[in-house]
């Protein structure tokens, strides 16, 4: 389409929607400078009063489908007055380096092409060109220019990637500006709308929540988008797996710096998704984005755009959005976001994204539970989608493959020697985080597999029981110093081999054999790494095959958890470090070793948590994709230094590198969403992490500490009764449910749990403690004052035990005393002493001043 039909085009649209008696003014102020320009709208205006305009609505959504489909068939016809010119035919080489494979599409900027990226090991790419009729004009250039700069300042998994901008070079025929981006397979949403195919309810809900995400994120960096709307938004795969991607920057503006016009006085945007005020002529805001959203999101689940108010200007959502079981969180978002007042719709928008944790890299596990009517809408932070579309922006290209899901069940160790048990272990778990960076592949975390340990493993029953299309499954032997590792991959439904391979090799090849598998793995389901997971699995494995030994090793024993394993664990990691001083996984595993020694206070903590720290800031210097290594210094900046947003960020960072590491969801609700009483929050990681493993104890204790502190003394002892029945299996958990049998008033039943202590000196000084808290809230204080005593011996035997004594001198009514503890515990850097806001135990402490200036100096007054 010409320049000048496209701008009558879009004025004709913009005024048509306004209410008749404003668009005289709205026309004549637009069209100031353009003379030529007023009549013809006015003219398309008064024809289409009498419905016979070659602009109206049912051309243009024909129109527009016909659009939606172009990029996803790669065929193209060019339109009455338009260019049937191509820039390249297939088999040009840009610069010596982009060879073009196929045109795509031709849009309002210019031309889309596949190209192979030759310098970069025949990757493929999207190319975007300037049209060449506005190659020559400045400010369109600029627009072009700016698309690459916005793009870039922002990078999510739900925004289509921008990588570089170039011109051809001056000797070619055709001097070009052109840019590279991530190539998309897939289809516009625009395309998908128009098939009579219906989305079913939970492809509606992922594709919602993804564009809510990608929308939050573009404007967490400060820009507004400008031109949210279906054919900007591409979609690859289907059902609640479909990945979603923002793409097009080129109306884009830093926030609150521009106004209705762009360019040559062309309508900033697309008139059906413009918002009332921008039509009116105000400044636009992130407000008129999250308008453009609310038309989207009612197309996406009633089929049609909103209709019109009766002065035409501002759009009502259509009663089919209630009548065709919308969920009601959605209806209100969309509701909210098509409102007059830019104030509601983002207060819709900030609900909604609290409601479903945009922005947070959760989303929901079950989109057909959130279709239903009768969900209870406050449950779903509980809720999370699968791992694979939270790890987006991880692979270049995904094909399909055996399957959207997989684990990696345990190697069977059948060398018949016990000492390799951490081989069979070491080379699962490698293999488990390798695949856990694919995009649309759901991978089973490490911790859920291992239950399935055994040399009888039926990989078909595993595989059903875990809900996965294939499971890898395998052994190791080792004869004649000959390591053999046989792997292969299993149809779950079928329960045929898809694909097996025996390797071979000495142990002193292990860091390479490692490297194979895993690249084999991936290539057999079909998975591309892209140049940063490429350089990150270099960095794994490009060691001595005896520091990664070791290494495997230490990760065995650091599983294990015990104090003796830890300790094995340091020497393992340094031993690793000793062959190879520049191994950053070697770092990580130190940090987290010293870490969990110190959190479980099996020495001094302040000594632990400073190595920790140290060894986790050298992991990130070496390598600054390590997932576990911010996840180490995340905890200790809590523990040491009680930097909150620092080890926030951290944390984020780490499940956006593996959101497969569990331990990096249940860690950040426990040790900064927990105390800092985002307790929501808290719900939608932990919630996740039990909905990949249900079996952690990890994350059962963290759930208990959130429904603990939040007064949920019923669901402590439903999820801890079962595994704390008797005194001699007592864990740090069972602290939580003694706590909450006795705001329960179930005295009898705690003092019957405790009064027969564990062997174990440390155990029974810790429930010896326990039980002069219950005999203080049962009214028994001469006993409760007996084991006080216990208490203060062992304080002063040397034992981290300040915040739990806190604990019996507050239930004592001794407050200056518990305050005396809780200084002790800050200053010992004892790790229970950041639950002291949340912890109901201590609220009879809240009101004294010692309290309040004890909480400012851990940074966490309110």
């Amino acid at each position: 389409m010409e320049p000048q039909r496209e701008l009558v085009q879009q004025l004709f649209e913009a005024a048509r929607a306004l209410d008749p008696s404003k668009r005289s003014q709205f026309l004549n102020r637009v069209c100031e400078g353009k003379p030529e320009v007023l009549p013809v709208v006015q003219g398309l205006l008064s024809a289409d009063k009498h419905a016979a305009s070659d602009l109206a609505e049912p051309l243009l959504r024909g129109a527009n489908c016909l659009e939606a489909t172009t990029a996803a068939s790669g065929e193209w016809h060019p339109q009455p007055g338009q260019d049937s010119r191509i820039t390249f035919a297939p088999g040009h080489i840009l610069n010596g380096r982009y060879a073009v494979v196929r045109f795509i599409a031709k849009g309002g900027m210019g031309e889309v092409y596949e190209v192979e990226d030759r310098f970069l090991q025949n990757q493929h790419l999207a190319l975007k060109t300037i049209r060449r009729d506005l190659a020559e004009d400045v400010a369109w250039r600029q627009r072009f220019e700016r698309e690459v700069v916005l793009a870039r300042k922002v990078v999510h998994p739900n925004l289509c990637p921008i990588y570089n901008i170039e011109r051809s070079d001056p000797l070619e025929n055709e001097n070009v500006t052109y840019l590279t981006m991530k190539l998309l397979e897939g289809e516009t949403l625009a395309a998908r709308l128009c098939r009579d195919e219906a989305m079913p309810p939970d492809e509606k809900i992922a594709v919602l929540k993804q564009l809510c995400d990608g929308v939050s994120a573009i404007h967490k960096a400060g820009i507004i988008h400008r031109d949210i709307k279906p054919n900007n938004v591409m979609l690859q795969g289907k059902g609640p797996d479909v990945a979603v991607c923002i793409t097009d920057f080129g109306l884009a503006r830093e926030r609150d710096s521009d106004t209705l016009l762009s360019g040559k006085g062309l309508i900033a945007g697309t008139p059906d998704y413009i918002a009332p005020e921008v039509l009116s002529g105000h400044s636009l805001s992130q407000a008129s984005d999250l308008f453009a959203l609310g038309v989207v999101a009612h197309q996406i689940f009633t089929g049609e755009k909103p209709g019109r108010s009766a002065a035409g200007q501002v759009p009502i959502a259509s009663p089919a959005l209630r009548q065709k079981g919308t969920p009601e969180a959605v209806a209100q978002l969309i509701e909210g976001c098509l409102s007059e007042d830019p104030q509601k719709r983002t207060e819709a928008f900030a609900g909604f994204s609290h409601t479903i944790g945009v922005g947070s890299g959760i989303s929901p596990l079950s989109p057909r539970r959130l279709a239903s009517r009768h969900l209870l809408w406050l449950a779903i932070p509980l809720l999370m989608i699968p791992l694979g579309i939270i790890a987006a922006n991880r692979y270049l290209f995904v094909s399909a493959g055996p399957g959207g899901s997989l684990a990696v069940l345990p190697l069977t160790n059948r060398t018949g020697d016990s000492k390799l048990d951490f081989l069979a272990s070491g080379i699962r778990e490698a293999l488990t985080n390798d695949l856990s960076r694919s995009r649309g592949l759901d991978v089973k975390a490490e911790s859920v597999t291992r239950r399935f340990a055994g040399s009888n493993i039926d990989p078909q029953s595993a595989g059903r029981t875990l809900h996965v299309k294939s499971v890898v499954n395998g052994s190791i032997t080792f004869a004649d110093q000959s390591l053999h590792v046989l792997i292969e991959l299993v149809d779950v439904k079928t329960g045929r081999q898809v694909w097996g391979k025996t390797y071979e090799g000495t142990l002193s090849e292990l860091a390479s054999l490692q490297s194979q598998i895993s690249t084999d793995v991936a290539y057999k389901l079909k998975l591309k790494f892209d140049s940063d997971a490429r350089e990150r699995f270099k960095r794994q494995y490009a060691t001595s095959s005896a520091a990664y030994t070791f290494y495997l090793k230490g990760r065995y024993h650091l599983a294990e958890r015990s104090p003796e394993a830890l300790q094995e664990a340091i020497i393992d990691f340094q031993r690793s470090l000793d062959q190879d001083p520049e191994y950053a996984p070697g770092y990580a595993g130190l940090a987290d070793t010293y870490t969990l020694l110190g959190y479980y206070r099996m020495e001094q903590p302040i000594p632990l948590f400073q190595k920790a720290i140290a060894a986790a800031q050298h992991a990130l210097e070496l390598d600054s994709t390590l997932g576990e290594a911010y996840v180490s210094r995340a905890a200790v900046r809590i523990f040491l230094n009680f930097d909150w947003s620092g080890a926030e960020q951290d944390y984020r960072r780490a499940i956006e590198l593996n959101p497969n590491y569990l331990q990096g969801h249940t860690w950040f609700a426990l040790s900064v969403l927990i105390p800092t009483r985002r307790m929501t929050e808290a719900a939608a990681q932990l919630n996740y992490a039990e909905s990949a493993d249900p079996d952690s104890p990890v994350t059962l204790f963290s759930l208990a500490m959130l429904n603990y502190t939040s007064g949920n003394y019923d669901k402590v002892v439903a999820l801890l009764g079962p595994r704390c029945r008797e005194a001699a299996q007592f864990e740090s958990g069972c602290k939580l449910l003694v706590y909450s049998l006795l705001f329960k008033e179930r005295y009898e039943d705690v003092i019957r749990l405790l009064e027969a202590p564990p062997a174990d000196h440390e155990m029974a000084v810790s429930c010896s403690e326990l039980l002069g808290i219950a005999y203080a809230r049962s009214g028994q204080r001469m006993k409760a004052l007996a084991k006080l005593k216990i208490a203060e011996a062992g304080f002063k035997e040397g034992r981290f035990i300040s915040f739990q004594t806190a604990l019996l001198e507050t239930a004592l009514g001794r407050n200056n005393q518990a305050l005396d503890m809780l200084e002790v515990a800050y200053a010992r850097r004892e790790p229970d002493v950041i639950f002291a806001p949340v912890d109901p135990m201590l609220i009879p402490l809240h009101s004294e001043p010692r309290f309040a200036r004890l909480l400012d100096k851990m940074k966490l007054g309110s």
